[in-house]
């Protein structure tokens, strides 16, 4: 009896983590834009509710590292904090300036398992429409 109740529990285990039940992994989101400090621009991040654990690096362009004025990527992480929905908005623009050159702004859901997804995503880019880069896609990892 105590065999059969043994193997009944350890088949229910193993069909658990098969199946997902027994936990997901938290996601994280990872957003890289182009930058370059030296023009005085920088990304500002807001967010609103505070969902988020965010983290930032720039990284020079390997190929510009000598190259004075060189510009690289700034990299975001998000990880997630508590189950909701926020709106996660990426500025770039001089600190001492009014206008913002770029506005990224996109509104990403949390699940109770802490499952990131992008619900929309809008921009507001500076330039003409043959100047205009694609909207940056974050990476959920």
């Amino acid at each position: 009896m105590k065999g059969i109740l043994r193997n009944g529990v350890l088949a229910a285990v193993v069909c658990m983590i098969l199946s997902g039940c027994a936990g997901t992994k938290p996601q994280t989101a990872v957003m890289k834009l182009d930058a370059n400090p030296t023009t005085g621009y920088e990304w500002e991040v807001t967010q609103e509710p505070e969902l988020f654990e965010i983290t930032s690096e720039y990284i020079s362009s390997a190929e510009d590292e000598e190259i004075a004025g060189a510009g690289g990527t700034q990299v975001y992480t998000l990880k997630p904090l508590q189950k909701g929905t926020a709106e996660v908005c990426f500025t770039y623009k001089r600190p001492w300036e009014e206008e913002a050159a770029s506005v990224l702004t996109y509104r990403m859901k949390v699940s109770g398992s802490m499952q990131i997804s992008v619900e929309s995503a809008a921009a507001e880019l500076e330039g003409d429409i043959d100047t205009v880069p694609m909207m940056p896609e974050f990476v959920i990892e």
